[in-house]
C-alpha cells in the first residue's frame, strides 16, 4: 500500500506544529486551506525530492504511531559487484540504527555470503547469519498439487473447466480428483522427476514451473489417455519423462528461447570456426572434477586462466576455449564467481552449475537425449548428416532406427574430437577426459535392450542396508520420502507397501535403518528394519499449547 494524505499529516506533525506556531502562523490564523495548501507543498517537495528523510518519517510512524515493527528486505543482490552490495548494507543498517526498532533481512547465495566474509561488513554491523535451504521441487509440486485438489473439489464444473483451460490445460474433465493423481504420480512419487527439473533449471521455482508444463503437455505421455481412461496406475518411466521434456509439443527435440533455456544441446558448436563437438562436455568434465574434490566454494572454482591452459596442454586453441567457455556461462552451464561480472577474464574464476552437471550425465548416460540431439545437432560431416537422416525416415523397426543413430553419431563426435584434442591423456589430471570418451563411445553399443537411461546412482545401492532420515511423511495420505545421505537426495515410501519389523508408525526426523528396491515408477524404499538407537534419542515431555490459527495450521 502508500501512504494516504491523514498519514502523512501523522509523520509530519510535528513539522506542522512548527509552521503553524512560527513562520506561518499568521496564515495558519487567517486562512486554513492556504495554509494546507503550503503544507501539501512541503510534503511534495518531501516525497519527491528529500527520499532518505520521507523513508526515515515513514519508519518512524510505523513504530512509534502504528506499534508495527519494519522489516526491510534487500533481495536479488547477487548480479551486482561486492561494493555495491556493501553500500546498500551500510545504508540499510543507517536506517536500522536511526528508527532502533528494524529487522533488516539480506539474503545472498553462500558465494555471496563467503564473499562477505572476506571484508569486515559483518564485524562493523551486528548481525546474524541464517543458513536458508533451496526449497525442494518436490515439495513444491506437492504444494501445488495440493492446492489443486482444493480449487477443483470446491469448485463447480464450469469453473474446474476455466480454471484448467486458463492454464493452458485443454482436456474435458469428469473425474478431476484423477488428473491431480496423474501429476502426484509424475512429481511427486517418483524420486527422479523432480531431482531432475531442479537441477536442470538451476533450482529456479519459476523455470521448474515452465518445465514441468511442457513435460505434462507433451504428447509423450499421453496426458489426456490417462485421464479420460483413469489409467492412473501406468508407470512413468525415467525415459519417457526425459523424451517428453526433450521433444516438448513437437516430434523431435527444438533449441528453447528464453530465461530458463530448458533442455539444450552440449553438441552444438557455438563459432563460425570449428572445433570438437565435445569440447563443451569437456570442459564440463573438468568442472565436474574439480567440484567433486573441492572442500568448500573456494575450491570448487578454477580460473579460467587454469581452465585454458589445461586445454591447451592437449592441444585445443585457446580462442576455441574462451568462445565456448563464454557460451557456457549464457546458457548457464557453468557460472563465474562473481555474477556481476559479465565478461570473462583469465583471472575470473568458473564452476559448474547443476544445469551443467544434469546436462552432463544426459549427454553420457542417457539414451533419449544423446539419440534426440543426434537427429538435431547440426553436424559438420555432409555424409554423416545424410546417412543418420536417411536412416531416420526408413521404415526399420524403431529400436533398430535408435541404435544406428546413436552408434553413427558417437563415431561422429569421437572422429571429429580426435581432429582437435590431442590423444595424450596418461596423465592423473586427465581422467575425467578419458571416462568421458570412454562414456560416448559406450552410445555406438546397442542398448535396446535395457532402458537406456540411469537416472542417478541409486542402482549401486539396492539392496544394501543404509542408514536414511524420515522427511515429510503424511500419515493421512500414507506416503513420505528417506533421505538417504549416500545418495544425497529422498526415496518415496509408502508405509503399507514397506517391509518394517515391529513399526507401526514414523515421523519427521525418524533416523531409521532401511533397504531400496526397484518399484513400478522407479526405486524406492523396500524395508525398513528398525530405528538407529543412538541417533533417536526421543522423550516424552508435558507441554501446554498457548497459541494455534486452526484456519492457517500452525501454532
Amino acid at each position: 500500500g502508500y501512504p494516504e494524505y491523514t498519514d502523512l499529516l501523522g509523520m509530519y506533525f510535528s513539522t506542522y506544529k512548527r509552521m503553524a506556531s512560527g513562520y506561518l502562523k499568521k496564515i495558519y490564523e487567517s486562512d486554513r486551506g492556504s495554509f494546507d495548501q503550503k503544507f501539501s507543498e512541503f510534503l511534495e517537495g518531501e516525497v519527491k525530492n528529500n527520499r532518505e528523510g520521507y523513508l526515515g518519517n515513514l519508519l518512524q510512524f510505523t513504530v512509534h504511531n502504528r506499534k508495527k515493527l519494519p522489516i526491510i528486505i534487500v533481495d536479488n543482490t547477487d548480479e551486482f559487484t561486492l561494493d555495491f552490495k556493501v553500500k546498500v548494507f551500510q545504508l540499510c543498517n543507517a536506517y536500522r540504527r536511526q528508527i532502533k526498532y528494524c529487522m533488516l533481512m539480506f539474503p545472498v547465495t553462500d558465494k555471496s555470503a563467503w564473499s562477505f566474509s572476506k571484508t569486515d561488513i559483518f564485524t562493523i554491523h551486528q548481525s546474524r547469519s541464517f543458513f536458508l535451504p533451496t526449497p525442494s521441487p518436490r515439495e513444491v509440486f506437492r504444494k501445488r498439487i495440493d492446492y489443486l485438489n482444493r480449487k477443483l473439489v470446491t469448485a463447480d464444473v464450469v469453473e474446474k473447466r476455466e480454471y484448467l483451460t486458463s492454464k493452458g490445460i485443454r482436456i474435458e474433465l469428469k473425474d478431476v480428483s484423477r488428473f491431480a493423481q496423474v501429476l502426484e504420480d509424475v512429481f511427486v512419487e517418483n524420486n527422479f522427476t523432480a531431482k531432475a527439473l531442479g537441477e536442470l533449471t538451476n533450482y529456479n521455482i519459476r523455470s521448474i514451473m515452465n518445465l514441468s508444463k511442457r513435460v505434462i503437455t507433451s504428447p509423450v505421455m499421453r496426458i489426456e489417455d490417462l485421464i479420460t481412461s483413469y489409467v492412473t496406475t501406468e508407470p512413468i518411466s525415467y525415459t519417457k519423462f526425459v523424451d517428453a521434456l526433450i521433444r516438448g509439443d513437437y516430434e523431435a527435440y527444438r533449441t528453447v528461447t528464453g530465461d530458463d533455456f530448458g533442455i539444450i544441446s552440449v553438441f552444438k558448436v557455438y563459432s563460425e570456426k570449428v572445433y570438437s563437438p565435445l569440447l563443451t562436455l569437456r570442459i564440463l568434465a573438468l568442472l565436474r572434477a574439480i567440484r567433486i574434490s573441492g572442500r568448500d566454494v573456494d575450491e570448487r572454482h578454477i580460473s579460467v586462466y587454469s581452465s585454458v591452459n589445461y586445454f591447451e596442454a592437449l592441444g585445443v586453441d585457446v580462442v576455441h576455449v574462451q568462445k565456448c567457455l563464454a557460451e557456457m556461462v549464457s546458457v548457464r552451464l557453468i557460472e563465474p564467481y562473481y555474477p556481476s561480472v559479465s565478461v570473462l577474464s583469465d583471472n575470473q574464476k568458473i564452476a559448474i552449475t547443476y544445469k551443467g552437471l544434469a546436462h552432463y550425465d544426459l549427454a553420457t548416460r542417457n539414451s533419449v537425449y544423446f539419440y534426440q540431439m543426434a537427429l538435431t545437432t547440426a553436424l559438420s560431416d555432409p555424409e554423416t548428416a545424410n546417412n543418420i537422416a536417411s536412416y531416420y525416415k526408413s521404415n526399420k523397426p524403431f529400436g533398430e532406427i535408435t541404435a544406428y543413430v546413436r552408434k553413427r553419431f558417437s563415431e561422429y563426435l569421437l572422429f571429429e574430437d580426435a581432429k582437435f584434442v590431442s590423444s595424450g591423456h596418461d596423465r592423473e589430471q586427465f581422467e575425467c577426459q578419458v571416462e568421458l570418451l570412454r562414456d560416448i563411445k559406450a552410445f555406438a553399443i546397442d542398448r535396446n535392450g535395457g532402458n537406456g537411461a540411469i537416472p542417478d546412482n541409486i542402482t549401486s545401492f539396492l539392496g544394501e542396508r543404509l542408514v536414511g532420515e524420515v522427511e515429510r511423511y503424511d500419515p493421512e495420505k500414507d506416503y513420505g520420502f528417506v533421505y538417504v545421505k549416500e545418495l544425497g537426495h529422498q526415496v518415496y515410501f509408502k508405509l503399507a507397501n514397506v517391509e518394517s519389523k515391529g513399526i507401526d508408525s514414523l515421523y519427521d526426523s525418524d533416523v531409521v535403518y532401511c533397504t531400496l528396491g526397484q518399484g513400478e515408477k522407479g526405486v524406492v524404499v523396500k524395508s525398513i528394519e528398525g530405528f538407529v538407537e543412538e541417533l533417536n534419542n526421543l522423550k516424552v515431555e508435558l507441554c501446554e499449547v498457548k497459541f494455534y490459527n486452526s484456519k492457517k495450521g500452525y501454532g
